[in-house]
């Protein structure tokens, strides 16, 4: 015969049916809170990472332009047209412009049969150049080559500071005489160094508790630069440019954003893919957290509900106990004793008493859950802000120069697209000024950096007190400014750069006196691009330095066409 002891008591089956209950609830509502709150955090960390890469490939962009712009504008001078003639003006010329721009670790002019006829520091002279990938493009117009190793010159020119190999971008444009014809190739290769100095500035190492990466590689899938300390990580899915995604890596699962260098219309396109990653904990290190907070509590909450439910069940059985008691006093011969009749409705009152409080108690666990729901959301959002916040600041501090408080080349292009634009629709004019102070490497040898950067701060200041609100002056890069001016013509602009040029000739520094500066002006109507504009003023820039400097030059009229 069974033993009633051995079977499960009626209290154990419902605190157990409630508490499981309970448990199914907790889950599916922790589960659709993770969920949501893991899709809204991954959502805004995969758009700070999207704007932190569009940001890098910005940058790397800008300097590859920047350089080919260098380039074609020194090809463009006249020592660099008569190499054929003076070639000792021009090989002093391109020794110049290697010191300043220092980015360029070799320059040189091959003819059109591909000899190299001049070259810095003597390197490379006679040889023959045909076969290099950047002669045959160089011939017909500006091209930048992918980056690459270079034996030949690795062996003749000093080594990297860290001993590596020395890596080079080639920049060549062709050399045309007046009348237009090709005479030769003029070829820079560029260092490497620029692009790290890039990722270590928006990637510094006081930002390594984030678990941010970036990896460039070229058109093949060759890895070109990263801040990943040790052998690289690869993939575990081909890189495409798209939206932020979760992706296996050899190392872990990483939120990955993939964007493409942008395309310049003015310059060779490289078909580089800038990849940013963080690991998925820290990326979503706030969505784990008020995952597991959602669980825990749950659990606590369940918890409780079945240390309530077992006290209900008791109350519900004492009168069933009571009826049974009664029925075994009866069965032992106690004939005074009685099974109370009422009980049985009493039990079925404080049954539906119980569900009604198990149903109470569920629906009460449900709005502590929705408010904890609404203060995590909430969390987010105030983090989200400060993320925005954070992303504004660093956006600022992008379009900005450092040294001289004024807007930097980015912001100036910018503002310079977005004039020209008004310019053609109003028809009204637009006149740009190009200021380069005169022998500013001198005052920087003589003086030391800190006049320079002293002289570059006050000719800033000047050039914003002097100007229109309406008007923009930015630091163009080195020792060179420009100043826009909306709504102005050439002669009203050529009084705007005498006064400029006039106030800073008058402008006393300490022991270096009043500096002067060269000023190239060019006027458009809305008929120019951004190019040709900043072309015909870099070209009066150029005239008023061959001119006897501390002077304003016009760009011709037709010079932009």
């Amino acid at each position: 015969m069974l033993s009633p002891r051995r079977l499960p008591s009626t209290r154990f089956w419902i605190t157990t049916l409630f508490g499981f209950l309970a448990l199914v609830i907790v889950l599916a509502l922790s589960f659709a809170i993770g969920a949501r709150t893991q899709s809204l955090i991954a959502q805004d960390r995969g758009q700070a990472l999207q704007d932190l890469a569009t940001s890098t490939a910005a940058s790397l962009a800008d300097h590859l332009r920047e350089r080919q712009r260098e380039i074609a504008v020194l090809a463009d001078s006249d020592m660099i047209r008569n190499y054929a003639i003076q070639p000792d003006r021009a090989t002093a010329a391109l020794e110049r412009a290697r010191s300043r721009l220092s980015h360029h670790i070799w320059m040189g002019i091959a003819d059109t049969g591909g000899t190299v006829q001049i070259g810095t520091d003597g390197v490379l002279l006679d040889r023959d150049a045909s076969h290099q990938p950047w002669f045959a493009p160089g011939l017909q117009a500006p091209y930048i080559g992918d980056l690459h190793y270079a034996q030949l010159l690795t062996g003749l020119l000093p080594p990297e500071p860290n001993s590596e190999p020395l890596h080079f971008l080639d920049f060549a444009t062709p050399i045309r005489n007046a009348d237009g014809k090709t005479i030769g190739v003029l070829n820079a290769r560029g260092g490497w160094r620029w692009a790290r100095e890039i990722a270590l500035r928006l990637f510094p190492a006081e930002r390594s508790t984030e678990g941010l990466e970036i990896f460039i590689y070229n058109n093949i899938g060759e890895l070109l630069l990263t801040n990943h300390g040790g052998e690289p990580p690869a993939a575990l899915q081909i890189f495409t440019a798209g939206h932020p995604l979760l992706l296996p890596w050899t190392d872990g699962h990483f939120m990955t954003v993939v964007t493409r260098l942008p395309h310049r219309a003015d310059s060779t396109e490289l078909d580089w893919l800038i990849v940013v990653r963080q690991p998925e904990a820290i990326a979503l290190q706030l969505a784990h957290h008020a995952r597991n907070t959602t669980f825990v509590a749950g659990l606590i909450a369940v918890a409780a509900f079945m240390g309530l439910a077992w006290f209900l069940a008791g109350c519900a059985m004492r009168p069933m106990r009571a009826i049974v008691a009664s029925a075994r006093r009866i069965e032992r011969g106690d004939t005074a004793s009685e099974i109370p009749q009422e009980h049985r409705t009493r039990e079925l009152f404080n049954l539906s008493e119980a569900l009604r409080g198990m149903t109470s108690t569920l629906l009460r666990q449900k709005r502590e859950l929705a408010a904890a729901n609404l203060e995590l959301e909430a969390q987010v959002a105030a983090r989200t802000q400060a993320l925005q916040q954070a992303i504004a600041e660093l956006d600022a501090l992008a379009r900005s120069d450092a040294l001289t408080g004024l807007p930097n080349r980015r912001a100036a292009d910018e503002r310079l697209g977005h004039e020209l634009r008004r310019s053609a629709r109003s028809r009204a004019p637009l006149s740009v000024l190009l200021l380069d102070i005169d022998h500013f490497k001198q005052i920087n040898d003589r003086f030391g950096h800190e006049h320079g950067d002293f002289a570059l701060q006050s000719i800033a200041l000047l050039l914003a007190a002097k100007i229109r609100a309406t008007d923009l002056a930015a630091r163009f890069g080195g020792e060179e400014f420009i100043v826009m001016l909306p709504e102005t013509d050439a002669s009203q602009a050529k009084h705007v750069a005498e006064k400029l040029r006039c106030a800073i000739s008058e402008l006393e520094l300490p022991e270096s006196g009043c500096p002067t500066v060269s000023i190239g002006v060019a006027t458009t109507h809305g008929s120019d691009n951004a190019a040709s504009l900043l072309r015909a003023a870099d070209v009066a820039l150029y005239s008023a330095k061959r001119n006897g400097r501390n002077r304003v030059e016009m760009a011709p009229i037709d010079m932009a066409a």
